[in-house]
């Protein structure tokens, strides 16, 4: 068996050239040009393949703005699970798994009304951030009022958007269309 010099075992010649380069610049290079293609594969299969469903929790009352919330969701081909809360009190038991919502997944997103029975939104929003396993989950208030205190309330508790519910039905659409932009599309939601 012929003995190798270490000093040439390290080496190894490029296509472009005859030059001995060290493996770790070459390695790098390499690493370096996988790290771009990886990235450039990801962004090109995103755009090819169906995203996951994103979950997301309307906590709503009023079973109109339920439904165009379903419609305006579809209408925005926002592949969703949608799970409708019809007061805050069952809110809090579905996020908390409670009962009969036992091993039910987690929301990516909730969608929370201000004036619920049992429970308005704002109480609702002081239990999530104060409870470590759900103060994470974004929330957006979707809600009818635009009074100054409600919002100055909604945002001292945390909620991570406030937005008036339009009560013209294609602008209530362009809503729901932006939400998804926004926190669908753009924003890295939490696992």
């Amino acid at each position: 068996m012929a003995s190798r010099d270490d000093s040439d075992y390290y080496k190894v010649m490029t296509a472009t050239d005859d030059r001995p380069r060290p493996v770790m610049l070459i390695v790098s290079s390499l690493s370096q040009s996988y790290n771009n293609l990886t990235a450039l594969y990801i962004r090109v299969e995103k755009s090819r393949l169906p995203m996951q469903p994103v979950r997301i929790l309307l906590v709503e009352d009023n079973a109109g703005d339920v439904r165009l919330t379903r419609e305006a969701l579809t209408e925005a081909k926002v592949a969703n699970t949608l799970t409708v809360a019809r007061d805050g009190v069952d809110a809090l038991a579905m996020l908390r798994r409670e009962g009969a919502y036992a091993g039910e997944p987690r929301p990516d997103l909730i969608l929370l009304d201000l004036n619920l029975p049992r429970m308005n939104g704002c109480e609702v929003l002081t239990v999530l951030k104060a409870d470590p396993d759900l103060r994470r989950i974004p929330v957006v208030m979707l809600t009818t009022s635009d009074a100054e205190r409600d919002v100055l309330a909604a945002y001292n508790l945390g909620v991570n958007a406030y937005v008036v519910k339009p009560v013209d039905l294609e602008r209530f659409f362009r809503v729901i269309e932006s939400l998804d932009g926004f926190w669908l599309s753009v924003v890295k939601l939490p696992a």
